[in-house]
């Protein structure tokens, strides 16, 4: 991402942008992504719910709240 701290809105932001510049979203059902190997490492799923990244990432992220 280019920096070495950033809130969850930002990162789920950066996220979305990334997705979007892939081209992973699931064509046959655009609410999916299918993950590329860098998601994959960060996720750990082939593919998952878009809206899931904040759970997905929140191994990730210091300060997440469960």
């Amino acid at each position: 991402m280019g920096t070495e701290a950033a809130p969850r809105p930002q990162i789920t932001k950066f996220l979305w942008e990334y997705v979007k510049a892939k081209g992973l979203q699931d064509p046959s059902n655009k609410q999916f992504v299918l993950a590329d190997e860098t998601l994959r490492k960060l996720t750990g799923e082939e593919r998952f719910k878009a809206f899931s990244f904040s759970k997905l990432i929140k191994d990730h992220v210091l300060g997440y709240a469960d």
